[in-house]
């Protein structure tokens, strides 16, 4: 499709502002669906790639089988105080219903149960850091779309009446709230018309989405975030010999000579996507998943001859018509440097988490009983490894000048 500029201009409309700020610190609470932590480390590489500067971390605290009234990490409790309260959170995100439900049609009692326990989640969260932004999100989807449900409406239909109480908690305690669970459903809808046997693999078991299915709520958790959608937008005149607009970037050493040439340094990195998995390009098909989040746009007029090859460090990334090229073409889904370097960005964003979820379940809470002087010790040792990690991310999401070659083919 055409990035034609009109849509460009239109996509950096003002805005509100991204919700994260620097030096926040978020906490993503909730059950295994958290634990699993895909989406988290989604959000965690975005802002990392988009907002280079910043300084934001973030803990998962999510635990298989958790509800609002805890599970197999202690009472609920003993949960916010030891993996919420403790961790100084300016962010709170909230996933809890998927087990609350008890997988059952709906239940009046349980439901109640549902809506007492998370009113206490929140009142607990507001008197103990209050400065914190609370983010409800409501349940994840359950796939009674690839399966038949074993009872009219299902479980999701559960879940949906368990989501409109977290609109209605949202609304009474000033807290943001995000669906994941229609967005996915609308997704499953639809993978489902492209490819029926891989949309039964994007929730495999009904309940734990594939990090295909993750890369939809990260998306839909940045859009309420209002994530920025441009990476970068260059647009060059070969008439003028000059730079038309820009937006996101900056441009020296410009050249024309039949093709063109320029060195180009972005604000920012593209975000990467594995489009080669072919669940990963289905959720994308059925939903845009983080592609209506990762423009990075280059348009150029005036050339001559009716067909280029583009470059960018030499390496040949892609073969466009002068057409195109007038219209102007998207390159963030492009194996291009700027996309490997982001990768490496995803690669140490998964290697910290890892390290957190050791650090957490292992040391500090599985060796509790061990001497207080050994562990402590560990578990210092290790916040300063972690610190050391989130500085290589930095300088791994901190953008390199590229030079960019338009060469006619002939």
């Amino acid at each position: 499709m055409p990035l034609v500029l009109t849509a460009v201009a239109a996509m950096l409309t003002l805005q509100s502002p991204f919700f994260l700020k620097d030096h926040d610190r978020v906490v993503f609470y909730g059950d295994s669906i958290t634990e699993a932590g895909a989406y988290c480390r989604y959000v965690e590489s975005f802002v990392l790639t988009r907002f280079p500067k910043l300084h934001i971390s973030f803990v998962n605290s999510g635990w298989g089988g958790d509800r609002v009234t805890g599970g197999g990490g202690g009472d609920i409790d003993k949960r916010l105080d030891r993996d919420v309260i403790a961790r100084k959170p300016t962010v709170v995100t909230i996933m809890l219903g998927m087990n609350d439900g008890n997988y059952q049609p709906f239940n009046e009692q349980t439901f109640q149960t549902y809506k007492t326990g998370y009113q206490h989640i929140l009142d607990r969260l507001k008197r103990e850091v209050p400065g914190a932004r609370l983010v409800l999100i409501k349940p994840s989807a359950y796939d009674d779309v690839n399966v038949p449900p074993s009872w009219p409406g299902g479980y999701n239909d559960v879940l949906l009446q368990f989501s409109a109480c977290v609109d209605q908690l949202a609304k009474q305690n000033g807290c943001d709230v995000v669906d994941f669970n229609r967005p996915v459903v609308d997704a499953l809808t639809k993978a489902k018309q492209y490819d029926a046997e891989g949309a039964k693999r994007l929730i495999p078991d009904r309940v734990h989405p594939e990090p295909a299915g993750h890369l939809v709520m990260a998306s839909e958790l940045l859009k309420a975030w209002n994530a920025p959608k441009l990476v970068s937008y260059l647009e060059l005149d070969a008439n003028r010999g000059a730079v038309a607009q820009r937006m996101g970037t900056y441009v020296t050493e410009l050249q024309f000579d039949r093709g063109a040439s320029w060195t180009q340094l972005d604000d920012a990195l593209p975000f990467p996507l594995e489009y080669s998995n072919a669940r990963v390009a289905l959720a994308i098909r059925s939903s845009g998943a983080m592609t209506d989040l990762n423009k990075q746009g280059v348009k150029v007029r005036g050339l001559q001859a009716p067909e280029y090859k583009l470059l960018i460090d030499d390496q040949a990334v892609g073969t466009y018509s002068r057409q195109q090229l007038e219209d102007g073409i998207e390159i963030s889904n492009l194996n291009t440097p700027m996309v490997q370097q982001a990768w490496q960005v995803v690669y140490k964003t998964q290697q910290r988490a890892a390290m957190q979820y050791v650090q957490w379940r292992n040391i500090e809470i599985g060796l509790s009983d061990v001497s207080g002087v050994q562990r402590d010790r560990a578990l210092r040792s290790l916040d300063a490894l972690e610190q050391a990690i989130i500085l290589r991310q930095h300088e791994l999401a901190t953008p390199h000048p590229h030079r960019f070659k338009l060469v006619a083919t002939n």
